[in-house]
């Protein structure tokens, strides 16, 4: 055998399956071409976006289920989501039910659970309230407080809770990665570092 053939072989069938495009898979919206595979990529879209295909889940799970939490990862400057992994969720709570119902939105279909929680709910005992800013205004208001060298929220939040420099508020709170933790009010003013 003639390794110098094999290995001129094997040479070119590395460089001919590791051209861009070379053998990509066919991949159908939302998934994209991963190498070899196909992936879904999460699509940029705000947190009020994400919450029109929460809502209605929400809505048949009980008539009275109260928006809690919102929580966003991999949330990019603009205030859209970004990355393959990246999602907003939503929490409600249902005094009837005495349950939580979570509803994950991202790539791909939405996701959703629910678990039994006694009065007042877990942790989180007022509803959000209806007049939140949307991502895009939250993360804006950011701008020029936050670290120049942040390139995307890895986590916001958005709940009432108790700050010191914003106690018993419903409020987003934005980690970065680089720089300090940001607060913003419900209605989309900065409050400052967390």
């Amino acid at each position: 055998m003639n390794w110098k053939v094999v290995w001129t072989f094997a040479v070119l069938l590395v460089v001919v399956v590791t051209l861009p495009g070379a053998s990509a898979p066919v991949c159908s919206p939302p998934q994209v071409a991963c190498g070899c595979t196909c992936c879904n990529v999460a699509p940029a879209i705000s947190a009020r976006t994400a919450y029109a295909t929460a809502q209605p889940l929400a809505a048949n799970f009980a008539s009275d289920a109260q928006l809690q939490m919102i929580m966003g990862s991999s949330v990019d400057m603009s205030g859209l989501l970004s990355g393959d992994f990246a999602s907003w969720g939503f929490t409600w709570y249902s005094p009837s039910k005495q349950a939580t119902f979570l509803v994950s939105v991202g790539a791909g279909t939405p996701t959703t659970s629910q678990q039994s929680a006694a009065p007042p709910g877990p942790g989180i005992v007022q509803p959000a309230p209806s007049d939140w800013a949307d991502s895009p205004a939250v993360l804006q208001a950011t701008a020029g407080h936050r670290s120049p060298n942040a390139t995307v929220a890895s986590l916001v939040v958005f709940n009432t809770t108790s700050f010191p420099t914003a106690p018993n508020q419903a409020v987003w709170g934005l980690s970065f990665n680089a720089g300090a933790n940001q607060l913003v009010s419900a209605t989309g003013n900065y409050i400052g570092p967390q």
